[in-house]
């Protein structure tokens, strides 16, 4: 096993044991202040947590 097979399965390990939020029923504010340290663990989560972002036009505030 390479690094990058060892970093993909801690990463789905770590998605299977951490659920990704339901961003949608949150409001701006707590979109925004999700923590940045999960979305660097879980690309998911930071695919998840960027479309809601651009979806409601955040970045632009």
């Amino acid at each position: 096993m390479d690094f990058s097979d060892f970093l993909n399965k801690k990463q789905k390990e770590w998605d299977e044991s951490h659920p990704i939020p339901d961003f949608s029923a949150m409001s701006d504010e707590e979109l925004l202040y999700q923590p940045m340290s999960e979305a660097l663990v879980s690309e998911r989560f930071a695919k998840e947590l960027s479309k809601e972002v651009r979806k409601r036009n955040l970045l632009s505030k």
